[in-house]
């Protein structure tokens, strides 16, 4: 299963990506909504999206927003420090399936990612 892992900061692309590998997914990277939103235009693959809302060029919420106009579009769980209930609401009305609060333990991250895209969650998944 492919997951698209969106985070400006490259640090925790791959701290995300480290946790879902560990837990038998593939990822892919992008550093900002535009360049998720393109990824997206030109693969079919993807199952699941692990975004961040605040980076440049495109945040989260206009990549979801953006998205949501493509055909059977992935399922987007935001993975921000972000909190305020406007911003929420508003990605929920775009079509986020989650929103999950950074630091997030590994276990919470594999379990989101696992019900997206319709797997179960393996008995070794990181903690």
């Amino acid at each position: 299963m492919l997951i698209l892992v969106v985070d400006d900061s490259a640090m925790m692309r791959e701290y995300v990506g480290g946790v879902l590998k560990e837990a038998g997914f593939e990822i892919i990277e992008a550093p900002d909504g535009q360049a998720a939103l393109e990824i997206l235009r030109g693969r079919s693959d993807i199952k699941c999206i692990i975004c961040d809302v605040h980076m440049p060029l495109m945040d989260g919420v206009e990549l979801v927003e953006e998205i949501s106009k493509l055909p059977s579009p992935p399922p987007v769980v935001m993975h921000t420090t972000e909190s305020k209930s406007q911003l929420v609401h508003r990605a929920l009305a775009a079509g986020v399936a989650g929103w999950v609060q950074k630091p997030c333990k590994p276990h919470l991250l594999v379990a989101a990612a696992r019900k997206l895209t319709g797997t179960t969650v393996r008995h070794d998944a990181p903690r």
